[in-house]
């Protein structure tokens, strides 16, 4: 059965990428804090319009800061994007070796940055990877005005 949560790097590891600039727009995973404080992942298959009102689909459409008779209410405390392996794959510059080994994932980086990395989720291998680039100035996020 499918695991959104093996697709995607942890709460705590899409935190960190958030306070670094990642990307929060779009459609995709998020992590959502609800009003009585507790996270879900959900895909979103609507833009995000002010970090609050979003449409969102986990088996059935929620409507999240709207008024409708026919929606289920999630209100939303706290959003933070959640990328895919693929979306993550996009931002780590070409030349990364990715191999599985002992039940973990590994990512490491075939030129000068010497760094190595492992998880037993492989979204959260990547991501660490990509964290460590960002830390030290290799590459950079950034979104542009018009979104």
């Amino acid at each position: 059965m499918f695991d959104p949560t093996k697709e995607v790097p942890s709460l705590e590891l899409c935190k960190e990428l958030k306070e670094l600039g990642f990307p929060q727009k779009g459609a995709g995973y998020f992590w959502i804090k609800t009003e009585d404080g507790e996270w879900g992942l959900y895909l979103i298959d609507e833009q995000i319009y002010d970090g609050e009102r979003v449409e969102v689909c986990d088996k059935k459409y929620v409507a999240v800061g709207y008024l409708e008779e026919d929606a289920t209410y999630l209100k939303v405390k706290e959003i933070i994007k959640a990328p895919t392996l693929r979306e993550i794959g996009e931002w780590l510059p070409e030349g990364f070796e990715e191999f599985k080994l002992d039940g973990k994932f590994w990512v490491k980086d075939k030129r000068d940055y010497n760094y190595l990395v492992n998880d037993e989720n492989e979204a959260n291998a990547r991501t660490k990877m990509l964290i460590w680039l960002v830390k030290n100035g290799y590459i950079c996020f950034y979104e542009n005005k018009e979104g």
